[in-house]
């Protein structure tokens, strides 16, 4: 059992969780741009283990692929046993959803919603809807720290400033999606999923890297104009500041993409998890530029760190 939950612990893939923390700040952060600190740690705890299950479903929901892609997870060499990794699995997320209840029994509908929204990523990713479900399903964490920053229901839903950010954290993480579909691609082709890179193949998809990330900093650019998004206008610089070093790295990780998308497949996701990760804490520079820059910052060192002791 030891060696099940160790490997179960590996399986979390915590470098790619620091994507639906930022989410779920983000939504924490705008509705109370100074939130409580304990909520603060509980979303990022209930985030972070909350993705690690999510990433050990999919490993059993993907073994096929996985076969080819990723050889040497614990699932596929039985390093971690399939009722073991269930049986755990089922332990997080009960442990979350009471957690979550004690913070917003509201919370609880949108925290379901995303552990659903995976089991659907595995099922639209084979007819070319993948990576629009994978987006929705980041997107869904902004709302969901949205309520649990103690917002009282599902009114928010219709306000302005959490539409823009979830559809931008939508958009984002689709993008995010297409970088991480070219290490997969042959696993992926054999196992008869359907996605932009499959159908146009590696070599021809690889040029729309830079045109997304061009879309995502225009739709940035139309939701800024709207001043709801302003809530500290003092941030703004700080802001721009941040977005434009997030983008610097989406063109960065697109060109590496343009000039060798096999062989610099393992590069390439590091610096989209990164640009993800960091794009999503510049939004909170929005309503609160310093914890926008020590996010930002944090993610860019722990993340780099957390693949080197993934690789070693």
């Amino acid at each position: 059992m030891k060696k099940n939950i160790a490997a179960y612990f590996i399986s979390m893939r915590w470098y790619c969780g620091f994507i639906p923390a930022m989410a779920g700040l983000l939504g924490m952060y705008l509705i109370v741009p100074e939130p409580n600190l304990l909520r603060q740690m509980a979303i990022l705890i209930i985030m972070f283990a909350g993705w690690g299950v999510n990433q050990v479903v999919n490993d059993y929901l993907s073994l096929t692929e996985d076969r080819i892609n990723a050889p040497s997870r614990a699932m596929v060499t039985g390093t971690l046993q399939v009722k073991h990794a269930i049986a755990i699995s089922a332990i997080l997320f009960i442990i979350g959803a009471i957690a979550t209840y004690f913070l917003n029994g509201y919370a609880v509908v949108v925290y379901v919603l995303i552990f659903a929204m995976n089991f659907a990523y595995s099922r639209f990713k084979k007819i070319i809807l993948g990576n629009a479900v994978y987006g929705l399903l980041i997107a869904l964490c902004v709302y969901y720290g949205a309520l649990c920053a103690g917002s009282s229901g599902f009114a928010i839903i219709w306000r302005q400033d959490l539409a823009a950010a979830a559809i931008l954290v939508w958009f984002v993480n689709f993008i995010f999606c297409f970088f991480s579909n070219f290490k997969d691609a042959e696993g992926d082709k054999a196992a008869g999923i359907r996605n932009l890179v499959i159908l146009l193949t590696p070599n021809r998809a690889k040029y729309l890297s830079l045109p997304f990330v061009a879309i995502l900093f225009t739709l940035v650019r139309f939701f800024l104009l709207k001043e709801s998004l302003f809530l500290a206008p003092y941030s703004q610089d700080i802001f721009y500041g941040l977005i434009t070093l997030s983008a610097l790295i989406f063109v960065y990780t697109a060109i590496s993409l343009i000039i060798n998308p096999r062989d610099n497949a393992y590069h390439i996701l590091k610096w989209a998890i990164i640009a993800t990760a960091c794009f999503e804490a510049a939004l909170i520079g929005l309503v609160s530029p310093c914890t926008a820059m020590f996010l930002f910052i944090f993610n860019l060192i722990a993340i780099n760190l957390l693949f080197v002791v993934y690789d070693a």
